[in-house]
């Protein structure tokens, strides 16, 4: 009997292989049978028998029936199964191609793997197409253009029938674009701000997926054609004026190129300017542009031409305007450019002409009954049509330039005391009048005597020798004044019967403290303060700018003395050196010449001597003593001889005057010739740089004071006038000369036509460079210009630094011409703006200190502030100090 079979089937075209049967009841012998033939049986034992089953028993499907035979009985039988074995699921390594170009044409498909069997399919996307199989590991399909029209990812897989067989795991085929390529936009441009519409590309390649990129951004798309597309662009695509991207994308893929589209800036609109109109000459501001239209890159032009431009809104701009662009007045082109588009239309602004102002009238007062004056209006808005008025009435005016006027002030318009008006008048178009400001007309400036200086200690009054009286000499502030006199009761104890020489405290001037009394001391004694009794001072002393240092010439003693009267020195000891000569040097042969003097500073002495040598000639000489007064203990007093002139000849008796601090330049009168061979024999005035004190290299040097207006000699300052010959004085540096002369040509332009007149003459020793020699007339009076009257010059005659000058003026008095005058003249040099010159007379007596009878005075002296001046009385010759009235 079977119980089973094992195997119990078998694939068609197996091999041949032993068929093991299971039962029961088996015997030696017994016969396994394949369809009834038996097979070669081998017994196992009485369960189990095996046979052996040939590939051809198998070669075909179907059944066979398997029984066992055993002893003339068989069994039952049993089935043995013989059927084809399942198909495999096949496996894709490779596709060939693997890719292919969206819009490309049909193509055969080459599926490379494994499992491939009769009736495998390749499905393209889940859909058969028609395939052959080449062998298990390779089949072929045909693949349409349809299936690679647009770009993309394909599955491909292969599908084994059954039984078994099945799909293979999918591999993906990758359909590429086709970059599309641009050719034209329609529009290619359009206008800032407009619309939306539709823009149309033109090109190739496109694809159903393809979409229209502006600026990178895709933009709604329709495809017309593989070479036409649409898109629609938004108004906020043109917004602003410049150029946009155009591009189209499909499949990820970019067109080969770009075209530009051509965003034009909107012509912009211009409605108003504030402000709209303004001043020429103010200064830069900010204009607002107002329009419609303006976009970020709009620049504001004025004339043309760009100005800085912040942008506010679509409908305003701001310009940054200069200075510059307003400084003259008439009409500016405003515009705006954006995107290289003019606004439609233009503005203008109108800049009108600035009123002339009137900063500073020079001078800005005169005194009553000057004579014509040339005013200097100083300003802005100056045209060449500009005129000068006086309360409305116009004056004779100059045009200098656009801040600078002149005009002439007639004498007839000084005749008040009092202010008038001045304007500026331009014509309408240039701005019209300006503010005015006041000319003062004011009262002659006045000095008056103060003090009565050559008094008697025993009771204030005139001393008590009406003459023999000498010019006074003034120290810095006025405080104190130097002068000689034969009176015998000008201090106590004087009972030698000479000339002596005394210094008087005034007690005015800044220097003088609270209570002080006036006093005077004597200064010609000796050292131990005794009179002296034979020879005492001749004609005049000399004092330091301080006091401290009095100088004086000895009478009949061949020498000038200095006395140290050691005011304000603590623990000084007042005593009397000699000091024009120097032992061991050349011997005087005879007497001092007059009038020695010294500079300001005490140190320096300029004096006259005879001496045998060192030239031998035994004519007079102007020396300089080097007194190291004052100096440090490594000073060796010297002496050196001055004027001599340009020659190897020396000057025979040059007319000393005067010698400036530090003792470097000394003033001298002498026959021009004698000095320098190209002049003639007339006297001239001549400052002298000795180069003492100077730095090495220093050259000697001659300058010529008195020439006239054309640089030519004049005709010498010897007046023919007794009075008007006293020696020239100059500043304290010797920069500035006064001087008086007949010589009617010293002033350029002007013929004076009277007698001797004073001058101050600026030389420019020791000036800034750029100082040119000039010279003033210090007698500038309303009687100069005719009539009797004459000016000198005084003793000391000008102040520290040239500003104010003392002089003699005589002639106005109708009842006695020969009646003199103190005059002092502020020309205002060094002064701060707005100094008119003006002149004092300082000889006024309202307390009538002086007797009726003194009714001249002589040899002013003027304090080196200018303040005070010192001088004499013509009868008598009582010496007076005077406030000047500066």
């Amino acid at each position: 009997m079977i119980a089973s079979l094992a195997p119990a089937s078998a694939n068609v075209g197996s091999s041949a292989f032993t068929l093991t049967v299971n039962g029961s009841g088996f015997s030696n012998g017994a016969t396994v049978q394949w369809n009834g033939s038996g097979r070669t049986t081998s017994f196992v034992n009485a369960t189990q028998l095996t046979a052996a089953i040939t590939a051809a028993d198998i070669a075909n499907s179907g059944t066979a029936q398997i029984t066992v035979a055993s002893k003339s009985k068989t069994s039952i039988a049993t089935t043995f199964a013989i059927s084809f074995p399942p198909n495999p699921v096949p496996t894709i390594t490779s596709l060939s191609p693997a890719t292919a170009a969206a819009g490309g044409s049909a193509f055969t498909l080459t599926v490379n793997g494994t499992n491939f069997v009769s009736g495998a399919t390749v499905q393209w996307d889940g859909a058969a197409r028609t395939t052959t199989v080449v062998s298990p590991t390779q089949v072929t399909a045909s693949i349409t253009a349809a299936d690679v029209v647009s770009a993309g990812s394909k599955s491909v897989t292969v599908v084994n029938p059954s039984p078994g067989g099945g799909a293979s795991s999918a591999v993906a085929f990758t359909i590429t674009s086709l970059s599309p390529s641009l050719s034209s936009l329609s529009p290619a441009t359009a206008t800032s701000g407009g619309a939306a519409f539709t823009l149309t590309v033109n090109g190739t390649g496109f694809l159903s997926s393809a979409s229209v990129a502006w600026n990178g951004s895709v933009r709604p798309t329709t495809v017309v054609s593989s070479t036409q597309l649409t898109a629609s662009i938004a108004a906020a695509d043109i917004a602003s004026a410049g150029t946009a991207s155009v591009d189209v994308v499909q499949g990820g893929l970019r067109s080969t190129n770009q075209l530009n589209f051509t965003i034009n800036a909107a012509a912009p609109m211009l409605t108003s300017l504030s402000p709209n109109t303004v001043v020429a000459g103010s200064a830069g501001f900010d204009l607002t542009v107002n329009g419609t239209g303006f976009t970020n890159s709009a620049a504001v032009t004025w004339n043309g031409t760009n100005r800085p431009t912040a942008f506010v809104s679509s409908t305003q701009l701001k310009a940054t305007l200069s200075t510059a662009d307003i400084a003259t007045a008439g009409n500016a082109t405003i515009d705006v450019v954006q995107g290289g588009i003019h606004a439609a239309s233009q503005l203008s602004f109108a800049i009108t002409a600035a009123k002339p102002v009137i900063a500073s009238i020079s001078p800005a007062t005169a005194v009553l009954n000057s004579p014509a004056t040339t005013i200097t209006v100083t300003g802005t808005g100056f045209t060449p049509n500009s005129t000068v008025q006086r309360n409305g009435t116009n004056l004779t005016t100059s045009y200098m330039s656009s801040t600078q006027l002149q005009a002439n002030l007639p004498t007839a318009n000084l005749t008040a005391v009092g202010s008038f008006s001045i304007a500026v008048v331009n014509p309408a178009s240039e701005g019209g009048a300006s503010a005015a400001t006041s000319f003062t007309v004011t009262e002659p400036v006045s000095g008056q005597i103060v003090q009565l200086v050559s008094a008697s200690y025993v009771n204030g009054g005139a001393s008590n020798w009406s003459s023999n009286n000498s010019p006074p000499t003034v120290s810095q502030d006025g405080r104190y004044v130097g002068f000689a006199s034969y009176s015998s009761d000008i201090v106590a104890g004087d009972t030698n019967g000479e000339t002596d020489g005394f210094l008087r405290d005034t007690c005015v001037g800044s220097s003088a403290p609270a209570g002080c009394t006036p006093a005077t001391t004597r200064v010609t004694v000796d050292t131990t303060g005794a009179q002296y009794m034979y020879g005492g001072a001749y004609r005049f002393v000399m004092l330091s700018s301080d006091a401290r240092w009095v100088g004086f010439d000895r009478s009949y003693q061949l020498e000038v003395d200095i006395r140290d009267t050691c005011l304000s020195i603590s623990g000084c000891t007042p005593s009397t050196i000699p000091v024009s000569y120097v032992p061991g040097a050349a011997t005087p042969s005879n007497t001092t010449d007059c009038c020695s003097t010294m500079s300001p500073d005490g140190r320096y002495v300029l004096y006259n001597k005879v001496y045998l040598n060192p030239d031998s000639t035994g004519t007079v000489g102007v020396y300089v003593r080097d007194t190291c007064l004052g100096a440090t203990s490594a000073c060796t007093p010297t002496i050196t001889r001055v004027a001599t002139g340009k020659t190897s000849t020396p000057v025979q008796r040059p007319f000393m005057a005067d010698i400036s601090t530090g003792g470097r330049y000394v003033l001298f009168r002498a026959p021009g010739v004698r000095v320098d061979p190209a002049l003639s024999s007339t006297t001239h005035i001549f400052v002298q740089d000795t180069c003492i004190g100077a730095s090495a290299g220093c050259t000697i040097t001659y300058t010529m004071v008195d020439v006239t207006a054309s640089g030519g000699e004049s005709e010498g300052n010897l007046a023919n006038d007794a009075v008007a010959d006293e020696a020239p004085s100059f500043s304290k540096d010797g920069r500035y000369v006064v001087f008086s002369t007949t010589d009617k040509n010293m002033i350029a332009g002007r013929t004076i036509n009277n007698g001797s007149e004073v001058y101050l003459r600026d030389t420019c020793i020791g000036a800034p460079a750029g100082c040119t020699p000039s010279t003033i007339l210090i007698s500038e009076l309303s009687s100069v210009t005719g009539g009797p009257s004459k000016s000198y010059i005084g003793f000391r005659s000008v102040s520290e630094h040239g500003r104010y000058v003392a002089y003699l003026h005589q002639g106005d008095d109708p009842t006695n011409i020969y009646i003199t005058t103190v005059m002092v003249r502020d020309t205002c040099i060094g002064a701060s703006a707005g100094c008119v010159p003006s002149t004092s007379v300082a000889s006024t007596d309202p307390n009538q200190l002086v007797p009726s009878t003194h009714s001249s005075f002589f040899y002013p002296s003027i304090s080196a502030d200018g303040h005070y001046v010192a001088f004499m009385s013509g009868i008598g010759s009582l010496v007076y100090l005077a406030r000047t009235g500066y």
